[in-house]
């Protein structure tokens, strides 16, 4: 009898901890280290502007670049082009997403361009514009789970507010309410309180969103703000998990992320005054 009351606590203690305090595998920076990647690559001049990436296979990237209207296929093993995709013109082309044969382009002012069938002889670009509430946008990723786009804004939507929008791949349109939303004071405070300086004339977070992904094991929410040197990670409700800064040396304008199934890390970053890369940090 005593036998199996001290189990039913033992259970009962086990199940409440782990309601409180779910850990989540995946859930940090601890399983990544940020500031020595495992490899590092060095691109062309071309893609000097890089400014988003896209996972396509264990070998193959998609990158797009400020200035042209062009998806760049970069092979990691032989570190080249091995194709370039004209789906528009030059323009300000900030991130990019590939859902099945198509790949989605946002550009800086919102608009999202579907490049359709991209590996066909004769692939279809639509151009979406979203009338998303801000005038600077720089991260793009393809929510599986929701199907959906999610758009993270650089520049403010209200005063102190950064948001992350979806754009619905049923119904090719924009949710008018955010999927996250951010207040930069109580970040400010929070980066803060990690012992963390901004390095900026005002002292003050921006939050500059320049790339933004999900994490395959848990779902959390990966940001990259590249003019402050930090990576935030922030859990499904947008509550933030943890958050480290980049060594400006490596990450000269970190501005690409996306993850591998298994959790691994591509990190591209423009060239700044140097050469543009990808890093890659392994999941432990």
């Amino acid at each position: 009898m005593k036998l199996k009351l001290f189990v039913i606590i033992l259970l009962i203690s086990f199940y409440t901890v782990g309601c409180n305090e779910p850990q989540k595998l995946g859930s940090n920076l601890s399983h990544y280290t940020i500031n020595s990647p495992s490899k590092k690559q060095e691109l062309p001049p071309i893609l000097h502007e890089i400014s988003g990436l896209t996972i396509i296979d264990d070998k193959t990237v998609a990158c797009v670049q400020d200035e042209k209207g062009i998806v760049f296929i970069y092979d990691l093993v032989t570190n080249s082009i091995v194709k370039q995709l004209v789906f528009g013109e030059d323009g300000d082309y900030e991130d990019i997403s590939k859902v099945g044969e198509t790949f989605y382009i946002l550009r800086s002012d919102g608009a999202i361009i579907e490049f359709a069938d991209y590996n066909s002889s004769s692939p279809k670009t639509t151009i979406y514009e979203t009338n998303i509430p801000a005038k600077d946008n720089e991260g793009l990723h393809y929510d599986k789970q929701n199907n959906r786009l999610l758009i993270g804004t650089k520049s403010k939507v209200e005063k102190n507010q950064k948001c992350i929008y979806s754009f619905d791949l049923a119904s090719k349109k924009l949710e008018t309410i955010p999927v996250f939303t951010f207040d930069t004071e109580v970040l400010d405070k929070k980066v803060k309180a990690k012992g963390i300086a901004i390095n900026n004339k005002k002292g003050k977070l921006k939050f500059t969103i320049s790339a933004i992904a999900i994490h395959p094991k848990d779902g959390n929410l990966y940001v990259l703000s590249a003019s402050e040197y930090l990576i935030f990670v922030f859990d499904t409700a947008g509550g933030l998990i943890e958050v480290a800064e980049l060594d400006a040396a490596l990450y000269p304008k970190a501005e690409g992320i996306a993850f591998y199934d298994n959790g691994d890390i591509l990190i591209s970053n423009e060239g700044a005054e140097g050469k543009p890369n990808i890093l890659k940090l392994g999941y432990r």
